[in-house]
């Protein structure tokens, strides 16, 4: 019995001592609240965008630059100052209820520091919502996408930044309408050729941003846990869904856009 107790305790001095290494290998900082600035592209094309699934393949998508080109995120005059969580309705809506609806492209932006860590690390955007389309760029190149919409996803920014950097981030959001009743009769609505599972029609930044700064080994753990998890998950290789019984090698699909189960 002596013993036992003994495994047990050195049990939990290593399991102590695990997290507490972990803990030292991470570091998080919390972008929501003040900070962000609001531009709505008013002149953005997206009716008729091709859309793209996950795993997406940044080099095959369209890059799509703000209308007016990218001094217009800091010189024009009707960008605002604005908090995330937040959406282009509750900043620039009438307040009527449906009546608000904003459809189209809205630019959110702010300036973030990267840790200055000299030991290696891996940095990653982690944002808990987004409504409804996502393209994260960092000093005006495209780093990220997302359109399943309202679900967390990651955007791993290592490449394209160095340790104590000022960079520029800038998701440019396109919010193709929805539904701003409890109704569930209709399921889906259309975006171009698509359909498109229905969701409440507010666009924007709907949940906490946050940047991690982890160690290496991060990286591949993220990975395992991604493929394990299955469903609207971002990892890097393509996975079985329970549709096609296959591995998805397109991100693009005509028609119905599906989710992964």
């Amino acid at each position: 019995m002596l013993r036992f107790r003994y495994g047990v305790v050195a049990a939990i001095l290593v399991l102590q001592g695990m997290i507490a290494s972990a803990a030292g290998d991470r570091e998080e900082i919390d972008l929501s609240g003040a900070g962000w600035t609001l531009w709505q592209d008013t002149k953005a094309a997206w009716e008729k965008d091709e859309l793209f699934l996950p795993p997406v393949d940044l080099s095959r998508l369209p890059v799509n630059f703000p209308s007016g080109g990218w001094d217009q995120l800091d010189r024009a005059p009707e960008k605002i100052a604005v908090s995330v969580p937040g959406t282009v309705e509750g900043y620039l809506g009438n307040g009527k209820g449906a009546g608000s609806d904003i459809k189209g492209v809205s630019w959110w932006c702010r300036t973030i520091q990267i840790p200055g860590d000299p030991a290696p690390r891996r940095f990653i955007l982690r944002f808990e919502s987004v409504r409804l389309r996502a393209e994260v760029f960092i000093d005006r190149k495209l780093v990220g996408y997302d359109l399943i919409g309202n679900t967390p996803f990651e955007v791993d920014i290592t490449d394209h930044v160095k340790p104590g950097q000022r960079v520029r981030l800038a998701l440019r959001i396109t919010d193709p309408g929805g539904n701003f009743s409890w109704v569930d009769c209709d399921p889906i609505f259309q975006w171009g050729k698509y359909n498109i599972p229905l969701s409440h029609g507010f666009g924007g930044i709907t949940g906490r941003v946050r940047l991690l700064s982890v160690a290496d080994v991060f990286r591949g753990t993220r990975r395992i846990y991604l493929r394990r998890q299955g469903s609207f998950c971002h990892g890097d290789e393509p996975r079985e869904t329970a549709q096609d019984g296959e591995a998805r090698q397109e991100s693009s699909v005509p028609g119905d856009l599906q989710y992964d189960q």
